[in-house]
């Protein structure tokens, strides 16, 4: 399965109108979408905003975005969300980024750059994972050498599989206003009790995607991938992962 289609199919468990109901968005406001992806938020976010910017690192997620998300006030930008004072981009009213904090393992320094972009008085809003793999009933085994690949991504800044706790901190050092905070349940990523057929299925592809899980696990991949797959399926599963939401005001 293609990126862009397994991005697609996880969106069916992504119940965004939650999310846009909590942000102080208004209809005549700018809002940079950092992370775009597919630009399904996007899309949303357009027909509640006077005009939307879409920024993502991946050329043919963007590209997918502006064939079949695409709205007369959406316009979609290729560009490195590290490095976003490099791109030409209005100062806004709103920022919204989902799944995507993690990938900057420092992320206060990138969150310098986007806040930039605020104008004063504006918000940001972020979704994101905490604790990825977070999920019983799994053997201390393999708990522990979740911990250590989440020690090991973080340690080589390739991502922080724990950054959904830190957000709040890092708004806050950045004398933001917390204006709302929750975690949401996620059908697919937060969730209790035995997961649906489907929802397995979307898991395999995931982990048969994560080639630095695979090489770092080694032999002990299959292993792993089995006993995790089937912890979710276990009438006596539970979820210690959470997404986090969190929005602020300048």
């Amino acid at each position: 399965m293609s990126l862009t289609k397994e991005y697609a199919n996880q969106n069916q468990w992504r119940n965004w109108e939650h999310y846009l109901n909590k942000i102080p968005i208004k209809k005549d406001d700018t809002v940079i979408d950092l992370g775009c992806s597919l630009g399904f938020v996007s899309t949303l976010l357009a027909a509640k905003a006077k005009q939307v910017i879409g920024v993502d690192m991946d050329e043919q997620l963007i590209n997918k975005a502006k064939t079949v998300q695409s709205a007369p006030n959406i316009e979609y930008i290729l560009g490195n969300l590290n490095e976003i004072d490099q791109i030409s981009l209005p100062m806004v009213n709103g920022i919204w980024s989902s799944f995507t904090a993690a990938y900057f393992t420092n992320f206060s320094k990138t969150l310098d750059q986007w806040l930039a972009l605020l104008k004063p008085g504006g918000w940001i809003a972020l979704v994101e994972i905490d604790n990825f793999f977070g999920h019983t009933p799994l053997s201390e085994t393999a708990q522990e050498q979740f911990r250590k690949y989440y020690q090991f991504q973080l340690k080589n800044e390739l991502y922080d599989f724990e950054m959904g706790s830190k957000l709040k901190n890092i708004l806050q050092n950045k004398n933001l206003q917390i204006i709302h905070e929750a975690s949401v349940e996620d059908k697919e990523l937060s969730f209790n009790g035995p997961a649906e057929p489907q929802i397995i299925e979307a898991w395999k592809t995931r982990l048969g995607r994560m080639k630095p899980l695979q090489s770092f696990l080694d032999e002990n991949f299959q292993k792993v991938k089995t006993e995790f797959l089937s912890c979710l399926l276990s009438a006596e599963h539970q979820s210690i992962c959470e997404v986090k939401f969190i929005v602020a005001r300048k």
